[in-house]
């Protein structure tokens, strides 16, 4: 009975021996899984910050160009507005300096 429950002992140890194998090998697959997780995190969070800074950098460089275009092109937008005006301005100024003077 003693040889029994001797063996018993040895092949419940056995099967513990074993399961404790299999546990560090899914131990290491877990642990390989978070590392290589972690890395691709990390990877995504840099592509996330040139995103976002690459986005800055287009509002960026809209805003500069449109501020270009209003500065070249709001001249030219407030003299054809205001152009005909100061042209007929000027020219009844000179009408009636050219009939006062030479009239």
């Amino acid at each position: 009975m003693a040889e029994d429950s001797l063996s018993d002992v040895y092949k419940k140890f056995d099967r513990l021996t074993e399961e404790l194998t299999a546990t560090r090998i899914e131990l290491a697959k877990t642990q390989t899984m978070i590392r290589d997780y972690n890395g691709l995190r990390e990877k995504q969070q840099g592509h996330d910050d040139r995103i976002t800074a690459l986005e800055g950098t287009s509002e960026g460089l809209k805003k500069t160009l449109s501020a270009q275009v209003e500065h070249r092109f709001g001249f030219w937008t407030v003299l054809s507005n205001f152009g005909s005006w100061a042209a007929a301005a000027i020219a009844i100024v000179v009408a009636s300096w050219h009939k006062h003077v030479g009239g």
